[in-house]
């Protein structure tokens, strides 16, 4: 079973078809539990890397959760 079975709505709003089309991975058969890192875009449009894992383990967008600064966005002189 792929992602695309066990995450589908993760998969659909989050996963960054081109990016990783360029890298070779498809949510057919990558994994929940996989190790390798894969593409995200989250609704703000900000886009990461991050093993599968920890995303379908919830950990989503490091610019919202505050723990990767985006000048304009979280910045100190943003915020």
């Amino acid at each position: 079973m792929g992602l695309i079975d066990t995450h589908a709505d993760l998969v659909l709003n989050y996963w960054d078809w081109d990016k990783n089309q360029i890298e070779g991975l498809s949510p057919y058969t990558l994994t929940y539990g996989s190790t390798k890192r894969s593409h995200w875009v989250c609704d703000l449009g900000h886009s990461w890397q991050a093993i599968t894992q920890s995303v379908t383990s919830g950990h989503g967008c490091p610019v919202c959760a505050g723990k990767v600064v985006l000048i304009g966005f979280n910045d100190i002189e943003t915020t």
